[in-house]
This record gives C-alpha cells, structure tokens and sequence, in this order.
C-alpha cells in the first residue's frame, strides 16, 4: 500500500501536512501564517495622527483610474487598509471529507482550523492536549476581542484583482493572495475547537487499520508534543516545535521517538545563531538601562512560555532593576493565560511540577502579582490609563503591531529616543513590522527568543533516535549548505544508515513504508478450509498452517 506526504504550507515553520499512511489520511498541523498581517495598516484604538495622514499608494500605470482606495504608503512600503489577514494553507489540494484524522501539536499549530473545517462535511477525528486547546483558545480569543472592538469590518479585496496586482511594488508580487484569508470569528474558532478529543501524552490512541497514535513531550511549550504513528511493523515520528532546553514545561521525551522508520521535522529554530541565554542578558541590561534613563520599555509577545520566563529572569535576576518601576501585563486574556501554569501543572518540569502543589506560589509571576510588582490590565484603557506612570515596562499584544495595545503604545512612544521596543518574536523582519509607525524615534532591539532546535540540536536528536530516514524542508538544507547565512555554519549530521529526503510546497515524497502485514478477522469456515498440518516444534504449539502463499492471497494481503 502507498505512503506518501505533502505540505500545504508555503512555510516550514507553520507546518501543515497531509500524510496518507496506507488508506489512512492524516493532517499533520493546520498553521495560520500571520505574515501578510504586515502588509496591513494597525488596527487603531484610538486617533492616531501618523496612520491617518498616509497617502494613498497610486500605481505607476496612470491609466488605472478604478482605484479600490485599500492601499496607502508609508516609509517606502504599500500598505493595505482593511481588516487583517493571514495565509492559510492549501487545502484546495484536499478534501475535508477524506481526511480520517487531525493532530494538533501545540497551540501555535491551530489557527487555521476553522478555515479548514467551517461549513465542510469532515467527519474525521482531531486530537490535541488539553493545555493546546486552552491556550489555543486565550491566544485568539484576545486576537478576536481587539479586532471586533476596534476593526472598521472593511475587507480590502478589490487590490487582489489580478490587473491591480500586477502593477503592485515587487515585494507584493511573491505574495499568493488567493491564500489570504481574514481572520474569523471567536464564535466559530470556538465550534472548531470542540471538535477536538483531548488526550494525553504517552496515551495510546487506537486508530483504523491498526494503527495507533502516541503524543509525546516536545518540551516547546506547554502541553505541546510531538507524535508517533505505528502500525505492528512500521513506525512514523512527527518532530514539531520542539526544545532540548531546560525551561517550565515537561522536557522533549525521546525515548519511544527511537528507531522511527520515517521521521519528519517541522519548524527549526528561526535565528540558529542566536543563543537564547545571552538574548536574555541582553534584554536584562536594555530594560534596566531604558527606565534608568526615565524610557519606557514595549515588549509584545504571542508566546505565554516566553511571558512566563521572561517575567522569571526579571524577577530572579535583574537586581539592578528599580522595584519602584512597574511592570505591567496587557491583554483581554492575560490573567488566564498566566493562570494556566497552575491550572495544568501537571505538565510542567519536575522541579515546578512539585511546586504547585505547595503553599508558595510556584511562578515568579504569581509572586510579583501578590507584592503587587506586576499589575495585569485587559486593555489600555480604564485602570491602566489612571495607573499610568513613567517610566514602566509593559508586556503586551499583539507581536504583529498591527493590533491590541501595542498599536496604541507604539503610536504614543514612537516620537522618544529614550523608549526601547524589544522584538523577541522571531516571525517578523523588523523593518516591516515598524513600517507603518515610521518615522520612529525609540529604539528598536531584536532579540529573538527562539528556543527550537537548530541543526546542531536536531543532529543530536537524530543521533539519539536514529531513524531511517529523516525529511525536512529543503530551505533547512540550502542554508545549512551555504544558500544564505540564516543558519550559519551549521551542518545537518546523521548517525550512519539515516538517509534525508527533503520537502517543499511544491513537492510531495513517497514514504519507503508500505503495510506488509494488515491484521484482519476471518470467518471459521474459511479457517476450517485451510489444510492443517502437525509441528514437531516442542515449543507448545501443536499445528500451523500450511500453504501460507494460499492463506495471503485469499485475504488479499500485500
């Protein structure tokens, strides 16, 4: 029987594939990629001088008099005024009603799912962690609360005609539009989600075709795994976001990810040649020189586990930092989001795992919030405008700056030198991700916190598991072989007897895995046809079937 994957994702780090295992049809991932959010204006909170004085982009073609009025300029760059939007993957490529299942790895795998399943005939299963879901579910629902209250509901669309787009700047032109799709409703990202069957790491999960599903820890973040699909002789991993750092969650498990006949690897680091540690330094000595010099300090995130473990250096490690200057938390979701570290602290590491089940409060975060050292708002508005002092340091969504508080934060700071933006998402070329706020005064400093595994990490993983083969997008390759400087110096290394077989979105690959075996139920009078003969064998079996050709061929097996 055929096995064989593609990837409907332009992207290697917003994964989705679609793996047919036999007559088994599997979704690996269903990614939202948020990149062409940046082609968009911000979604304003309030009057803002700088957005509403762009001008309109006109194209070089003067003959085009039709003008949709979507697009503006701004630093140099086309940018579109109308509700965000994001690429999804193409599932034109598959038909929902053929898919048997869905695994989900981690919450920033999920985003798309609606897309995929909204007013579709699938009837197929999905299975994700509880964690995955609730953060899943705190993520967009804070994503949905700011653009519901403060989009104008325009969606720009008429820029997309394909005689209009021709005439766009070249940047525009690698862009696949068809793909890009607004972002949907928290009433039907919620419908998506209850479809999901919760299970547990290292919890067998039976399928068809006896195949089984296992998830286990990837260490990424919370609840976030990787998986195995094994039939009685063939095994498969699906290496997704995965750490071999020490952080709060559940350590990357790798001992039953061993021996793998196919294992496929998803969503590398982004900045390899960036240690984390050092990146965490750094920020320490900006945010305490900033507010020493009386600035303010914009951190965005998207990633909860980076909140929770920035908030812990801070607390643990920046002595120099003034208790005087308040650290401040933005977010309609942020106190649950914190919340969930206790609430699921059963899939935490051993050592914060033990915590939560004593008097103290397990997290730096919870702490600072007692002594009032951390202050939570669920928007600039209300108790965080009253409480406003300068300088402060504020956590905030969303990590685009294309909406939440930070479009009014950035908006606002934007003109002082002495205030710092630090970009510790590493999804983002920082020159776009400013654009729109141009000309900017304060400071900018990237400092990535990326902590997947780079190719020197992966070979070690390959190298403990040793599967037969191991396929990843080609990109990964090309840059490890000298195509660009993102990945550096590093070689992919691979223990002796694993082959690599690379992807891409235009290629799919053959799988060298075929069920040899099928376990099946035959009727007692088809077993009472076949010729019995005596074993001499005094191993305790008695009788064995003979004319073994005979029994494959009347059960049709391969």
């Amino acid at each position: 029987m055929e096995s064989s994957l593609r990837s409907l994702s332009a992207s290697p780090n917003r994964p989705c594939f679609f793996l047919q295992y036999g007559d088994t049809f599997i979704l690996l991932d269903c990614a939202w990629d948020f990149q062409p959010s940046l082609r968009f204006l911000p979604v304003t909170q309030i009057f803002t001088p700088t957005l509403s004085q762009l001008k309109p982009w006109e194209p070089a073609k003067s003959w085009y008099t039709d003008q949709p009025n979507e697009l503006f300029e701004n630093d140099a760059r086309v940018l579109i005024n109308g509700a965000l939007q994001g690429e999804v993957p193409q599932f034109q490529y598959v038909d929902p009603a053929d898919i048997h299942y869905i695994l989900l790895s981690n919450f920033s795998q999920i985003y798309a799912l609606p897309h995929l399943l909204n007013g579709k005939n699938f009837t197929g299963k999905i299975f994700a962690t509880a964690p995955t879901i609730q953060l899943a579910k705190d993520i967009f629902q804070d994503l949905s609360h700011y653009l519901e209250t403060y989009s104008t509901g325009t969606h720009a669309e008429r820029w997309k005609s394909r005689d209009y787009f021709a005439s766009l700047p070249p940047a525009f032109q690698q862009c696949r539009p068809a793909l890009w799709k607004a972002v949907c409703s928290m009433e039907i990202f919620e419908a998506s989600l209850k479809k999901i069957e919760v299970i547990n790491f290292r919890q067998v999960i039976p399928l068809e075709n006896s195949i089984t599903i296992t998830a286990f820890s990837s260490g990424f973040a919370m609840g976030s795994c990787n998986w195995t699909i094994e039939s009685p002789n063939e095994k498969i991993c699906y290496l997704s976001d995965s750490t071999t750092l020490t952080t709060h969650v559940a350590p990357i498990d790798l001992e039953d990810l061993k021996k793998a006949d196919v294992m496929i690897v998803s969503s590398l680091n982004m900045e390899p040649t960036r240690v984390v540690g050092e990146s965490l330094k750094v920020i320490g000595r900006t945010v305490v020189d900033t507010v020493k010099n009386g600035g303010n300090v914009l951190i965005p995130f998207s990633n909860p586990d980076v909140l929770i473990d920035l908030l812990e250096y801070f607390y643990l490690y920046l002595e120099d930092l003034p208790t005087t200057i308040p650290i401040n938390v933005i977010s309609a979701t942020a106190r649950s989001i914190l919340s969930l570290s206790q609430v699921f602290s059963e899939w935490l590491a051993k050592e914060y795992r033990d915590k939560a089940y004593l008097p103290e409060e397990p997290f730096a975060h919870g702490e600072m919030v007692k002594n009032s050292r951390l202050k939570i708002f669920p928007s600039v508005d209300g108790k965080f405008s009253e409480s406003y002092v300068v300088p402060c340091i504020v956590f905030c969504s969303h990590h685009s700056l294309r909406c939440g508080p930070a479009v009014h934060l950035m908006s606002q700071w934007k003109t002082s030198p002495k205030n710092c933006l630090i970009v510790t998402e590493p999804e983002f070329s920082v020159d776009e991700l400013v654009a729109p706020y141009q000309p900017l005064a304060m400071k900018v400093q990237y400092l990535p916190m990326d902590t997947r595994l780079n190719l020197t990490q992966l070979s070690k993983v390959l190298g403990a598991t040793e599967p037969k083969m191991v396929i990843l997008h080609e990109k990964y390759l090309k840059e490890a072989n000298g195509g660009g400087t993102e990945y550096g110096d590093a070689k992919l290394k691979c223990p002796v007897g694993t082959t690599v077989q690379t992807y891409s979105d235009q290629k799919g690959v053959a799988l060298p895995i075929g069920h040899k075996w099928l376990k099946t139920v035959a009727h007692s009078a088809f077993l009472s046809s076949i010729p019995m003969q005596e074993n001499s064998d005094t191993s305790g079996s008695n009788f064995s079937i003979s004319h073994e050709r005979t029994l494959r061929s009347s059960l049709s097996i391969k």
